[in-house]
Formats: C-alpha cells, structure tokens, sequence
C-alpha cells in the first residue's frame, strides 16, 4: 500500500512578516519575509491561482476559529 503522506524538504520557519499581492492575470503572490544579516529578505515566495488562494484564505480562517475556540475552553 502506498502512504499518500507528502515528504517534508524543508523545515518549518517563523518568519518576520509577509506580503500579498496581486498580479494582472489575478495571481495571488505570497512572500514571506524576515531579517537575513541585517537585511529585510524575502526568505520563500509563492504564487497561488485566486481559487487555491482563497481555500488557503479559508484554511487558515478556520485554523484560526478553532484556536479562539480552545482557548474559550480552557477559560
């Protein structure tokens, strides 16, 4: 049986910031951004379809309700 499990190459990472934006043909380009020897860098940039943008736009809306609502619990 085959593990459909994708493989990790890169760790994970805490960036400083980030930046969205939008291209002409309605790319949705996002840079994350941290300081790399003193130097605002652009450490990883992707570039998502407005459609895979907005489920990403979901995801992270739901992750983020389900973090008010374990905190809400623990109260």
């Amino acid at each position: 049986m085959q593990d459909n499990k994708p493989i990790k190459k890169h760790p994970t990472i805490f960036p400083l910031g980030f930046s969205v934006g939008r291209t002409e043909s309605d790319i949705i380009i996002i840079e994350f951004i941290d300081y790399n020897s003193g130097e605002l860098t652009v450490i990883n940039s992707f570039a998502l379809p407005a459609k895979k943008a907005k489920e990403l736009s979901e995801a992270l809306i739901g992750a983020c309700e389900d973090i008010s609502e374990t905190l809400k619990e623990k109260e």
